[in-house]
């Protein structure tokens, strides 16, 4: 009988990690950098052949050094046929975003499917952005109720439409992100409100199928972001209603009712704020963090005091932008930390010696300068870097 030295010497040396339970592999398994690396694995032997279709996270796409192609499709789709586990843990599908290529809308539907039927953790799915669709080429995708999801990322095509089943509820979905698909805001609205029970985050940046009054209205949403228009025009009227909410940003709202006693970060970045058109009942003259630009200044007078005021600044040439900016900013809340971000940097001085005037209690001054052409007038809009990242991640 051949002896194990015997064996070691002719590089046959015993496996002892294929010895381990499968949960220990799967762990090793997690540590590659994707579900296509952890499938290579099962060239290593006959035990480690189907070690990876019972994996509890798939990571699918995300690694591939080629852009987008139907040949990936293709990969993601065998990969899912493969899974052999009932319960899925966590189901990751990214292709290149910032690639061109475009697909039907139904090779995308079986991966919703999938994760109606296994998922019951998280869901992220990032397709490429081919551009802006034009009225032939839009495609309606329907998003099935995934039952046991407790988050749901979508980062679509602007070809999409899509459409959330409607019946049924998310009765585990806690966390809830839309990117560049397009939807019906007040079916939006329903789901949201009604069929989520225990949705804490949501952020919404699509565009509309047609401008419409749009209703949230959850009693466990803690955090909202709000970007949606359309092509004719924003929402006509947002209303919120949310007893625990914490934090919003609000864009592309011709008017905004929002019920929010607890509110405590307020992010209004993108459109002008008219008090007259946006209104908040909160339940008291103090807020954590305000971030606004100079075209919604007014939206401060809600407040007296503020832990951290951000003022994003971006003020035309001449004497009167100049003259506006200092009525605009003659009373600001009384705060502890002031952030301004300075896009032109002309008169910068008297425009910093103006703030702590008017700020003479802070604590902390954070000062961002930026880069860009001069405004010709105040009315023109500047393009500020949007802040869903840190609703996003």
């Amino acid at each position: 009988m051949e002896s194990d030295a015997d064996r070691r010497r002719r590089g046959g040396a015993e496996d002892f990690i294929s010895r381990l339970p499968d949960e220990i592999l799967h762990s090793i398994l997690l540590r590659l950098p994707s579900t296509a690396a952890a499938v290579r694995t099962s060239l290593l032997s006959r035990r480690w052949r189907k070690v990876w279709a019972h994996m509890p996270e798939l990571v699918l796409g995300g690694q591939s050094p080629a852009p987008a192609s139907f040949a990936l499709l293709d990969s993601v789709d065998s990969a899912l046929s493969a899974y052999s586990a009932p319960t899925l843990r966590r189901l990751e599908i990214c292709l290149d975003r910032g690639g061109r290529f475009s697909f039907p809308a139904r090779r995308v539907a079986p991966w919703l499917l999938f994760s109606s039927q296994r998922l019951a953790g998280g869901l992220e799915l990032r397709l490429p952005l081919p551009g802006a669709a034009r009225e032939g080429d839009k495609e309606d995708i329907f998003l099935p109720i995934c039952e046991r999801a407790t988050e749901i990322k979508l980062f679509f095509s602007a070809s999409f439409v899509l459409r959330p089943s409607p019946t049924g509820s998310f009765t585990e979905l806690t966390e809830l992100v839309i990117l560049c698909a397009i939807m019906d805001g007040r079916e939006m609205g329903r789901v949201v409100s009604s069929r989520c029970p225990r949705l804490r985050k949501l952020v919404i940046v699509v565009q509309l199928v047609a401008a419409c009054d749009v209703s949230i209205c959850s009693e466990s949403i803690k955090s909202l972001h709000y970007y949606a228009g359309a092509e004719s025009g924003s929402t006509r009227k947002l209303e919120v209603v949310a007893p625990r909410l914490t934090k919003i940003s609000v864009s592309l709202a011709t008017e905004a009712y929002i019920v929010a006693p607890k509110l405590e970060k307020v992010i209004w970045h993108d459109d002008p704020y008219y008090p007259s058109r946006h209104q908040f009942a909160v339940a008291g003259r103090h807020i954590q963090r305000l971030w606004i630009t100079q075209s919604a200044v007014l939206l401060m007078r809600l407040f007296d005091t503020v832990n951290e005021l951000r003022l994003d600044l971006s003020i035309p040439q001449g004497m009167e932008g100049y003259m506006s900016f200092l009525k605009d900013t003659d009373k600001l809340p009384v705060c502890e930390t002031l952030s301004v971000s300075v896009v032109d940097h002309h008169a910068l001085a008297p425009k910093m010696f103006h703030l702590l005037r008017r700020c003479s209690c802070i604590r902390k001054l954070k000062l961002h300068l930026g880069h860009g052409p001069p405004l010709k007038n105040k009315n023109e809009r500047r393009v500020y870097p949007k802040e869903t990242k840190s609703f996003t991640t």
